[in-house]
């Protein structure tokens, strides 16, 4: 029987877009990824943006355990 090749698992936060920092588990920032809160899906990082009046923010994309030049983000703009 064959291996399987996983992909990687992508691991979501919202990184501030002035500083690069992460929201971290207690509600500051950080640019230590294992303090950083994680996400299981867009619309939760959507939430706590709305809920903690979160500015000038992200959505980082980290693919795989560490960041890497596989990592993108998107914005997490309010819509109007």
């Amino acid at each position: 029987m064959g291996s399987c090749n996983l992909p990687p698992p992508v691991r979501k936060f919202i990184r501030n877009t002035t500083n690069k920092t992460f929201l971290a588990k207690d509600g500051t920032w950080t640019t230590d990824l294992d303090s950083a809160m994680e996400f299981q899906s867009d619309n939760e990082a959507r939430r706590t943006r709305d809920t903690c009046n979160l500015k000038d923010c992200e959505l980082y994309y980290c693919v795989g355990e560490k960041p890497s030049s596989y990592d993108f983000v998107l914005p997490l703009a309010r819509l109007r």
